[in-house]
C-alpha cells in the first residue's frame, strides 16, 4: 500500500466523519464529501539516527465540501468539525493510536500542522481544509 492509503484507511474510522464519502485528491461538487491530498513531502528526513535509521515526516490535508451560506448555524457546525476532527486526531496520536504501516515503518505521531479553514466557497457550499502529517521511522540499514 501507499502512504495515503494507510492515512485514508485510518481517517475513515474517524467517528466525527458524517456519511460521506473518502476521496483522494479529488473533491466532489456536492456535501458532504471528503478528500486526503497528499502535500509536498520533504527530501530530507526530519532527524537521523546513526544506525542509518530516519524519522520521516508525510504531509497530508484533509479537506470536505460542506454546506455553506448565511446561517451562522450552519457555518459554526463546519468549523466545530474541525475542531472535534483535531481534537480526535490529537487524542489518537496520544494514545498512540496511529495507523498502521507496512514495509517495516513504524508510526511515531500523527499531526494537526493548521487549524481548518475555508479555501474555497461559493453561495451554497464551501471547500474546508485541515493540514496535518504524519512522523514515522524507517529503519536503518547499519544494524
Amino acid at each position: 500500500m501507499k502512504m495515503i492509503e494507510y492515512v485514508r484507511t485510518f481517517l475513515c474510522g474517524c467517528p466525527v466523519l458524517k456519511d460521506g464519502k473518502m476521496n483522494i485528491d479529488f473533491l466532489g461538487d456536492t456535501p458532504v464529501e471528503y478528500v486526503i491530498e497528499p502535500g509536498v513531502q520533504p527530501m530530507e528526513p526530519v532527524r537521523r539516527y546513526a544506525d542509518g535509521g530516519a524519522l520521516w515526516e508525510y504531509k497530508f490535508s484533509f479537506g470536505s465540501r460542506e454546506a455553506f451560506g448565511t446561517q451562522v448555524r450552519t457555518n459554526l457546525a463546519n468549523s466545530g468539525f474541525y475542531e472535534e476532527f483535531a481534537a480526535w486526531v490529537r487524542e489518537e496520536s496520544d494514545a498512540g493510536r496511529l495507523p498502521p504501516l507496512g514495509g517495516g515503518l513504524s508510526p511515531q505521531e500523527l499531526r494537526v500542522q493548521a487549524a481548518g479553514f475555508v479555501y474555497g466557497a461559493n453561495a451554497d457550499t464551501a471547500n474546508y481544509q485541515i493540514e496535518c502529517s504524519l512522523i514515522y521511522y524507517e529503519g536503518g540499514k547499519n544494524r
